[in-house]
């Protein structure tokens, strides 16, 4: 059983690249039962295969659009995250954030916004206390965690909130001294997002510096991939 977990977990992946999410789902499915018998049997497991088994399960329920069960499952993956981080081992920190930020994504795709902010909300501070440590190694997923929280402030009505959101972002990926591909990526992904689904209008002067972060990233963004190579993970 402890050999076959890892073996379904990677079947599972291999199957959601090929676009196969049925398959994916039952080996999904399958590794996160087997992990869940792991923990019954041997009680110093630290769990941390189960919740990365979870987060697969999510992550195919969201890409067969089953966005509620994919959020519930994400949020089980989130606490045994927690449980690891606040009770082992710190390590596990970034476990967590990543968590928090993937259940909040598929809580927003469900409309469950209150609780997809709130969880947002929670990774932003995670991963601002770990770029503060480390800003590279943590930077894009603060961005995209950033990203997300401004969207979820303005689609409840918070523009100022979002606007904040929207620069603190910004000058993060401004204040690092080269900036990557990666990071002209996720400045396009922050600066398109407001310029595309929010209605600028409202906040006033920030509009025109979306319009030329928009652009600025836009030409500096690496060129797309070949369509023949396989989806990320």
């Amino acid at each position: 059983m402890t050999a076959l977990a890892p073996l379904l977990v990677h079947l599972g992946r291999h199957a959601r690249r090929a676009g196969q999410l049925e398959e994916a789902l039952a080996a999904a499915s399958a590794a996160v039962a087997a992990y869940r018998a792991i923990e019954s049997r041997q009680p110093e497991s630290t769990g941390a295969g189960l919740a990365e088994a979870l987060l697969d399960a999510a992550e195919v329920n969201a890409q067969m659009h089953r966005f509620g069960k994919a959020s519930a499952i994400a949020f089980e993956a989130v606490e045994l995250y927690r449980t690891l981080a606040t009770e082992r081992d710190p390590i596990h920190l970034p476990d967590l954030a990543g968590a928090l930020r993937r259940a909040a994504s598929y809580a927003t795709a469900a409309n469950r916004l209150g609780t997809a902010h709130a969880a947002c909300e929670e990774a932003v501070a995670l991963l601002r206390d770990l770029a503060a440590l480390d800003r590279r190694r943590h930077r894009h997923e603060l961005t995209e965690a950033l990203a997300l929280l401004a969207r979820l402030a303005a689609d409840t009505g918070r523009r100022k909130e979002a606007a904040a959101r929207f620069r603190e972002g910004l000058d993060m990926l401004k204040a690092l001294p080269n900036r990557t591909a990666g990071d002209r990526k996720s400045g396009l992904t922050l600066a398109t997002l407001f310029r595309d689904q929010i209605e600028l209008e409202a906040l006033g002067d920030i509009a025109p510096l979306v319009e030329q972060a928009a652009a600025r990233f836009q030409r500096a963004a690496p060129a797309p991939k070949s369509a023949t190579v396989d989806p990320p993970q």
